[in-house]
């Protein structure tokens, strides 16, 4: 089991200053470590599947909205802002897949909201019907 020192960061003093500051949504290891699990998780997709998580994100949220609202016109970029949980995650197109990803898998049950409800939805059913119809092309895969 690996104990809090060897988990401990050299930026931690600067973690928690971001965090404070709300560029973080956390200043929690476990997040952190979750968050660049998401990173891992976007590249894997791209270099097996050529998926680009943000183009099909913003494909899935429009259809959603637009069905539950009857919008006429939706502005993409603007729905996916909403998605992101912190200023981190509103930095670029890899850091807002990353917290939602940690956001996701962390959040407890007691607390999801509807924004939860949309990226386990993402996460579980879109994105794998996703997947089944684009073939690896990944050459270690």
């Amino acid at each position: 089991m690996l104990n809090k020192k060897v988990l401990s960061c050299a930026f931690e003093k600067t973690i928690n200053i971001e965090w404070h500051k709300g560029q973080f949504t956390t200043n929690n290891f476990l997040h952190i470590l979750i968050h660049e699990l998401g990173h891992i998780f976007y590249f894997y997709d791209w270099e097996t599947f050529k998926i680009n998580h943000i183009f099909y994100l913003k494909q899935f949220l429009e259809q959603k909205i637009n069905n539950l609202n009857k919008f006429a016109e939706l502005d993409k970029e603007k729905v996916l802002r909403i998605f992101a949980n912190s200023n981190y995650g509103l930095s670029d197109d890899d850091e807002l897949l990353a917290e939602g990803f940690a956001y996701w898998l962390l959040t407890k049950q007691s607390i999801q909201t509807k924004i939860w409800a949309f990226w386990n939805e993402y996460f579980t059913s879109y994105l794998p019907q996703i997947r089944n119809k684009k073939e690896r092309k990944c050459k270690w895969c």
